[in-house]
C-alpha cells in the first residue's frame, strides 16, 4: 500500500548534498523548494532492455509521461538501497535483495522545473538493478499506468531527440540518460 506522499518525512540537504539535520513532508519540501535526496532505479534484463514506465494520469508530476523504471523519495532516515527496494516494490512488485542495485552515479537536479510549476531541488541517486528476465510485474495503479521493456539503444534514440516527437513523451533527465548511456556501453564493449 502506498504511503501518503503528504505526511512522508524526508531529510532536507544542504548545497552540497549533505544533511541539514532538519526533516520536513514532502509537500513541505516542495513548497519550500528544499534540496533532498531521490533514488532513480533502472532495470535491466539479459537482452539489454531497460524498464520504463508510464507514470499515472493521476499524478501531480508528469501525469502518462515515460520515465525511469522506479523512482521516488528516500524517506527520512532511510538509506538510498533502501529506498530502492521500497519504490521497486511500490511501484512494480518486483523483489529487490541488498545488493541487487549497484549504485551508478548522483545528479544534482537543483533547478528542475515541475510539472505544473514549482521547482524540484533534488540529489538523484541513481541505481541500475540486472534482472533474470522480463520479472512479473504488478502495478500500483496510483503511480504507473503501464510498463515497457526497451532495448536501450533504442531509449538512447528516442530521448536524445533523434525523433522529438517521441522525445516529448519522456520526462527530461538529459545528465542521467547520458551517463546511464555511456556507462551501458562501456559495460557492453568489456563483454
Amino acid at each position: 500500500m502506498a504511503s501518503n506522499h503528504d505526511t512522508e518525512y524526508i531529510d532536507v540537504l544542504d548545497e552540497k548534498g549533505a544533511p541539514a539535520g532538519i526533516k520536513k513532508t514532502r509537500a513541505e519540501i516542495h513548497r519550500d523548494r528544499l534540496r533532498h535526496r531521490v533514488v532513480h532505479v533502472w532495470l535491466l534484463n539479459p537482452d539489454g532492455e531497460l524498464l520504463i514506465q508510464r507514470r499515472s494520469p493521476i499524478k501531480s508530476t508528469y501525469p502518462d509521461m515515460w520515465d525511469i523504471s522506479a523512482a521516488g523519495h528516500i524517506d527520512a532516515g532511510e538509506t538510498p538501497e533502501e529506498a530502492v527496494m521500497r519504490e521497486v516494490k511500490e511501484e512494480l512488485g518486483i523483489v529487490l535483495g541488498e545488493g541487487d542495485a549497484q549504485y551508478l552515479f548522483t545528479v544534482d537536479e537543483g533547478k528542475t522545473s515541475l510539472h505544473g510549476g514549482g521547482i524540484n531541488r533534488e540529489f538523484q541517486n541513481v541505481y541500475l538493478a540486472r534482472v533474470l528476465g522480463k520479472e512479473k510485474v504488478v502495478l500500483q495503479e496510483d503511480e504507473v499506468a503501464e510498463i515497457r521493456w526497451v532495448p536501450w539503444r533504442e531509449l538512447r534514440e528516442i530521448v536524445e531527440s533523434r525523433n522529438p516527437a517521441r522525445a516529448a513523451q519522456f520526462v527530461s533527465h538529459p545528465e542521467e540518460y547520458r551517463k546511464l548511456f555511456a556507462i551501458l556501453e562501456k559495460a557492453e564493449t568489456r563483454a
